[in-house]
Order: C-alpha cells, then sequence, then structure tokens
C-alpha cells in the first residue's frame, strides 16, 4: 500500500546550508488528477530573494503524523537541530503545529500574514480595511502598531478584536526575531511552488514528480547562469533594497551622539540606531 513518497535533491540542501537565510515556508496542496492526494512542500529565499524549493513529498492526507513524518525527514537533512534560529511560516495546515512543536521546540513559527488577512476579511471587507491590515502585519515597533491599531478602531465595532483573536504575536513583525533576517510576513513562497507546478499536479503520481524533477533540474541551470550576469558580488535583488532605503533616508534627520549612535527622526516617530551593535529601535 502507498503511504508517502518523499524527495530533497542535494543540490537543494546545498544551498539551503551555505546561502539562504534561515526562513522556511511549508504549505501543503491537493493533488487533482486521478490520484488523489496531498503535496507536502518545503520552500525558502536563495540569496536574490527568489523562490528555492527545498523539499516536497506526496502523502495521501494532511494530518499530524504526515507532517510529523515529513518535518521529521526535513530536519534531518537541513541539519535543522532543535530549530534554534530558525523561522518557519506556515498557513493553519492540519497538525503541522503538532509536528513542529515535537521536532523543532525552539524554532520561530510565523503565520501566514495573507492567510489571516483572508479569514479576517470575510467579516471585514473593504480596501482600507486591507492596507489597515498590511500596515499592522508590517509594523516593527510598538509605537507604530499602536498607531495603526488606532485608526483600525475607527473602521468598525469590534474590527480590532476580531483581528486580536489571531494572535499578532505570530503574524506581525514587531514580535518576530532578527535571526532569519528575513522580513516577509506571508507565505508566498510556498504558494509560487504550488502555482509553478499546478499543470504536473493534475497528473498522475510518478508522472508529476517526474515533470517537478526536470522543472528544478532545469532551475537549478538557469540560476547557475543568471548568477553569472551579475555585475557585482550583491545580488540585484539585495542591491535594490539598499538602492529603495538609500531614497528612504533621504526622508530623515539624523543626529550624532559624537560616539557610535544615532538618533534618527522620520515622520513623527524618533529612533536610536547605535553603529557599533548595529541595532536600531525601528526594528527595519
Amino acid at each position: 500500500m502507498f503511504q508517502g513518497f518523499y524527495i530533497c535533491f542535494d543540490a537543494m540542501k546545498k544551498s539551503f546550508l551555505v546561502g539562504c537565510r534561515r526562513c522556511i515556508g511549508l504549505d501543503g496542496c491537493f493533488l487533482k488528477g486521478v490520484s488523489k492526494g496531498q503535496l507536502l512542500v518545503a520552500v525558502c529565499k536563495d540569496g536574490n530573494n527568489q523562490m528555492l524549493p527545498l523539499a516536497w513529498a506526496v502523502v495521501e492526507v494532511e494530518n499530524k503524523f504526515t507532517w510529523a513524518w515529513f518535518v521529521k525527514l526535513l530536519k534531518e537533512d537541513l541539519q535543522l537541530g532543535d530549530g534554534t534560529d530558525l523561522t518557519i511560516i506556515s498557513d493553519m495546515q492540519k497538525g503541522l503545529e503538532i509536528a513542529i512543536t515535537d521536532h523543532l521546540p525552539n524554532v520561530e513559527h510565523k503565520m501566514c500574514a495573507r492567510h489571516i488577512l483572508a479569514n479576517w476579511s470575510k467579516r471585514w471587507r473593504g480596501l482600507e480595511r486591507k492596507k489597515c491590515f498590511w500596515r499592522c502585519a508590517r509594523s516593527t515597533f510598538e509605537a507604530e502598531l499602536k498607531d495603526n491599531i488606532s485608526y483600525m478602531k475607527r473602521l468598525g465595532n469590534n474590527i480590532v478584536d476580531h483581528l486580536l483573536y489571531y494572535n499578532p504575536e505570530r503574524w506581525s513583525k514587531l514580535y518576530f526575531n532578527f535571526t532569519s533576517k528575513c522580513d516577509v510576513v506571508d507565505n508566498n513562497m510556498a504558494e509560487c511552488f504550488n502555482s509553478w507546478i499546478l499543470a504536473a499536479r493534475h497528473k498522475t503520481i510518478i508522472t508529476m514528480l517526474e515533470e517537478i524533477r526536470v522543472k528544478m533540474m532545469k532551475r537549478i541551470g538557469q540560476m547557475r547562469e543568471f548568477c553569472n550576469t551579475w555585475i557585482c558580488d550583491i545580488s540585484p535583488m539585495a542591491m535594490k533594497v539598499l538602492q529603495d532605503n538609500t531614497a528612504k533616508s533621504m526622508k530623515c534627520s539624523i543626529e550624532w551622539n559624537s560616539d557610535t549612535g544615532y538618533e534618527v527622526l522620520h515622520g513623527p516617530y524618533r529612533h536610536v540606531v547605535d553603529i557599533q551593535r548595529q541595532i536600531c529601535s525601528c526594528r527595519v
């Protein structure tokens, strides 16, 4: 009887261990062909902030046992240890919470903000409410989150109570740690992989896995060729982030404390930057 099939290529292991942020998105999606079941996937972002699939597995159903099996194998392949200095982003998958607690007890487990929004907006619709939610999700310091929540209170009675039903410590950047160096608040990297293999998911299991293998083989080759086009050692996306932040810094007022610290005024907020310790109270 078929129970499950797990795949993690050696190239993916090496890529994660030597060049990727320690932030992994986990997700499950349905197979749409004659062979019913589900595909569990683990995806991270590479040095250029692009999707990098790490592992995937075909299982009969998504539950705590199949997720525990998948997480255990992933832990061994990627040398995750007890989850220290690792971040995992997921939706509200059945049984995944238990599997992560059992096998990666020290991991930081984020919830996908887009998934939270989809559930919350069933009752609270509207573009302005949606924008305010994303401002709350991307708030990086306490005063900013409080201001965004105060504004949201004016958009409906009990609207904030229904939002805070979903623990903000799991989906707002204010509460995330720095170790993964990854500022995503959603699980789009896993969703992108699911969309990328959508056509293959309509086929039988062996044919589907073979198509995914070929797609991955081609992608690995394309990414290696792409690296040869870089004009410097910094990836294009990282350079774009640096340029965007440089442009934003032009709107800041900066005062030096005659040592290693600076006081930065950005809009209504005032922050302290310590160059020596490489920290800023804005936490961005």
